[in-house]
């Protein structure tokens, strides 16, 4: 609803109105506000179903148009899509036959190898340890020195074993002597067989007391029980020592020792006396050795096999408790080298190969992977001869007929 009133000589405006006279009566409203009277009058009303027709009108044009653009492709006469053609434009898709490269390998020789992780290890290992009690006199090799099988290493003091020596080759002497008498009196009849075996007795008894003592005074000297290396000192000079306690480690690193540990579906081919390469991680030291131990039960944690190889070290120069790469030979196969761009998977998850068949018809072929180094793959699984693909592969699928290029390089694409 709207209206206005307008008094003599000023222009006053007073409008009401509604939502529909906003939009659409605007114009009247403005003209009825301009108009000049004399007195004091009020407008006529605005009809609001005036604007409602002409907003009913607009809509119905924009339906009638809408209308006309869908009926249009009917009206119009266009290119007709059936399923033939687009059957045939698939047709025409499918029968275009794809370039692909492939090269022809051939089988070769080839060893396969079981590798693992091993750890050096002396050859031998000894803890010497003190037999007597006694002060540490002279300390004759030093911790890391290079020694030889009797080698005094330290010495502890003689204290009283000299005099226990002097003292039982004395006992022993005359118990010669009455053992001697005693032998002569039975032979004439002045004794009898049961004081010559008394005698005997008491020089084996002397003769027991002199080994030990020698002895007690042979352990008072340290010795090296073979060659190596003395890789700890426990003792320093003035030391006191007691029956039981560390003195020395030596080791032996030449040979060198090897300790590996081996799966259960490779133990077959590990045996003794087969030759194993080791090589250390700094990528430039290899050793070649020998299987010299591999274990008849496998290890109830793990089910792994142990096995020991050995490798000459002459100059000491590789530790004990380095890291290494075994390599050792197992069965001879025919396999193919082929380069690791070449590998694919089927549908279900193989690992394998496309190759071309004499009729050029795409093929896919499982293969096991037996070694690879650098980019190159070892796989068997494969006819001694056949073309592989290449380059193209993932384009093409099995049972398709493709146009094969052979490669002209040398390399293996």
């Amino acid at each position: 609803m709207g209206g206005f009133f307008v008094r003599k000589r000023k222009v006053r405006v007073y409008i009401s109105y509604s939502r529909s006279a906003l939009l659409v009566g605007k114009a009247r409203a403005t003209k009825c506000t301009f108009r000049y009277m004399r007195s004091e009058q009020r407008c006529p009303k605005v009809n609001e179903n005036d604007y409602m027709v002409s907003s009913r009108t607009i809509a119905f044009v924009i339906t009638v148009i809408a209308c006309l653009w869908i009926a249009s492709r009917f009206i119009v006469p266009g290119e007709e899509i059936t399923d033939g053609s687009v059957q045939a434009e698939v047709a025409d898709k499918e029968d275009a036959i794809p370039a692909i490269r492939v090269r022809t390998s051939t089988a070769e020789n080839f060893t396969r190898q079981v590798l693992l992780t091993g750890r050096t290890q002396a050859s031998r290992r000894v803890n010497l340890r003190a037999e007597i009690t006694g002060r540490v006199t002279e300390i004759l090799r030093e911790e890391g020195a290079v020694v030889q099988a009797g080698d005094v290493l330290a010495r502890i003091e003689l204290q009283d074993r000299d005099a226990r020596v002097r003292e039982a080759q004395s006992l022993v002497a005359q118990r010669e002597i009455q053992f001697e008498a005693a032998k002569a009196l039975e032979s004439k009849g002045f004794n009898s067989r049961v004081a010559l075996a008394q005698a005997e007795a008491q020089l084996e008894t002397a003769r027991a007391v002199l080994e030990d003592a020698r002895s007690t005074r042979g352990k008072t000297d340290i010795t090296a029980p073979f060659d190596g290396i003395l890789n700890e000192q426990n003792i320093e000079l003035g030391d006191t020592l007691s029956a039981g306690n560390d003195l020395f480690t030596v080791v032996q690193i030449n040979p060198l020792e090897i300790e590996a540990f081996v799966a259960e579906k490779d133990i077959a081919a590990i045996r003794p006396g087969k030759p194993v390469t080791a090589e250390f991680l700094d990528g430039d030291t290899t050793l070649q050795g020998t299987i010299t131990f591999s274990a008849a039960a496998a290890n109830p944690m793990t089910r792994t096999f142990r096995i020991l190889a050995s490798a000459d070290n002459p100059d000491n120069s590789l530790r004990a408790g380095l890291t290494v790469r075994l390599s050792v030979p197992a069965e001879e196969l025919s396999a193919h080298k082929i380069s690791s761009s070449n590998l694919t998977l089927n549908d279900e998850g193989m690992i394998g190969v496309k190759i071309v068949d004499g009729s050029d018809i795409v093929q896919f072929k499982p293969v096991r992977i037996l070694a690879d180094f650098s980019g190159e793959t070892w796989v068997d699984g494969l006819p001694d001869e056949t073309r592989i693909i290449t380059v193209g592969q993932e384009f093409v699928k099995t049972g398709q007929r493709v146009n094969a290029v052979e490669s002209d390089g040398g390399g293996l694409l």
